[in-house]
């Protein structure tokens, strides 16, 4: 008896916010290296051949996708922080005061809570 290949797992969906600098990293630029970002091309001139170049490209564009990803990260994680403190206070019912200081402790201006919460 021969036995049936198992089904993989459908990969879970990229995040939206990560999309974008994902798609950079492969995304066809040309053969006109004057029309490429500022950075690639100086990248691809400034390293000697095509492989080389071609290297540095992908290296720049790599570094670019990692910042975008790092800024959504940081984002979702201090959104996360702020919505578990306006969680607590609700709970808790401690002061905008508390909350303004929790989130100044934690290096978060209170602007990006959208303000003190009600």
């Amino acid at each position: 008896m021969v036995a049936m290949p198992k089904k993989k797992k459908t990969p879970a969906p990229v995040r939206a916010e990560l999309l974008a600098p994902l798609t950079e990293i492969v995304r066809d630029r040309g053969l006109d290296v004057r029309h490429w970002p500022a950075d690639e091309a100086a990248a691809y001139r400034d390293n000697g051949g095509f492989l080389e170049g071609r290297e540095a490209v992908n290296q720049v564009r790599i570094a670019k996708a990692a910042a975008a990803i790092e800024e959504v990260i940081r984002t979702i994680i201090q959104e996360a922080y702020i919505d578990g403190v306006r969680d607590a206070q609700v709970m808790t019912d401690f002061t905008d005061e508390t909350f303004k200081s929790i989130l100044y402790r934690a290096g978060y201006p209170v602007e990006a809570a959208g303000g003190v919460p009600k």
